[in-house]
């Protein structure tokens, strides 16, 4: 059997243990759009628009059709339609991905369960169901919990949640970081970034499987703000890397609209 042979034979018996695990636990698999006439802004995300109106720019939204870069929108539809437990294996799109790690079209998993938490102390319970997934499909012992404030006092010698700019400017600069061009040097969040991706991500799971969570408050994106018995305000956002690799990330999810 050839190498590739082996792998897409290993892909599916990955694929089989997962829909059992997430059978087991009484979750429903729910197939959404692919392509819809709705898309999530997002920053850093690139949409692809594979059926854009063409001729006068101002032609109705409707006629336009996006690829979408994760199932999300239409799955925590379902969520308010009444569903508590979903997940999804589905393709997602995102332009201008390239190199070792990113393509434009990928597989996905992505899923929700109504009433999960990710309270470092009781159960956080979206921390436990992502570790309990990669041993269970990978057999990894148990995942290391480090907390991002920690991460940056080992990696880089920095508070993230107090530090200002330039001193995690001048931090970034004794560490000798190259800086982007065009970065904003006054936004303590792009120096956050630059020391986490640069210094902090390659050391992170190293020695197995690891877990980041309680990112600073500025940082929430669609995550509720929880204050720590520090008196620290942090998002409840968790990310999973293993060999130095993002492999997944969590959120206990806002759900206050007008917030």
């Amino acid at each position: 059997m050839s190498a590739t042979s082996e792998n897409l034979a290993r892909r599916s018996d990955l694929l089989c243990a997962l829909r059992l695990f997430f059978l087991e636990r009484d979750f429903v698999e729910v197939e959404t759009p692919l392509l819809s006439v709705e898309v999530i802004p997002e920053l850093h995300v690139e949409p692809i628009c594979v059926a854009c109106a063409e001729g006068d720019s101002r032609e109705p939204t409707a006629r336009r059709l996006w690829l979408q870069a994760s199932p999300e929108l239409h799955m925590k539809r379902l969520l308010a339609e009444g569903m508590e437990a979903i997940f999804q294996v589905t393709r997602s799109f995102r332009g201008g991905e390239r190199g070792p790690l990113h393509n434009p079209e990928f597989t996905i998993v992505e899923w929700y369960r109504a009433g999960d938490d990710m309270h470092v102390g009781s159960m956080h319970a979206g921390i436990e169901l992502i570790d309990e997934l990669l041993q269970n499909l990978l057999a990894t012992g148990p995942a290391v919990r480090t907390s991002y404030a920690a991460a940056f006092e080992k990696h880089v010698g920095a508070d993230p949640h107090r530090a200002t700019p330039e001193q995690l400017a001048s931090r970034a600069a004794e560490l000798d970081l190259a800086v982007p061009a065009g970065m904003r040097t006054d936004d303590r969040d792009e120096w956050l970034n630059l020391l986490l991706a640069l210094k902090i991500e390659p050391e992170l799971g190293r020695a197995g499987p690891e877990i980041l969570y309680d990112y600073p408050a500025s940082q929430a994106a669609l995550a509720k703000i929880a204050q720590r018995e520090d008196g620290q305000r942090v998002a409840e956002r968790f990310e999973l890397y293993w060999h130095g690799v993002e492999l997944a990330n969590g959120y206990h999810e806002l759900t206050d609209a007008e917030e």
